[in-house]
């Protein structure tokens, strides 16, 4: 009985794991989109004042 209830709490912290693995990624990704868009805003901006 007490296997089973590791198992399962095993099971529901490595999806809460995986969960915010993915979440922190997909908000890294976002973040160094919205860099990558700032950068190229600044670049064309600088390119308009040359």
């Amino acid at each position: 009985m007490q296997n089973i209830l590791k198992i399962k709490l095993n099971r529901i912290i490595s999806n809460k794991m995986r969960e915010t693995t993915t979440w922190k990624i997909q908000l890294h990704l976002r973040q160094v989109g919205l860099i990558s868009k700032l950068g190229t805003k600044t670049a064309h901006i600088a390119e308009k004042k040359t």
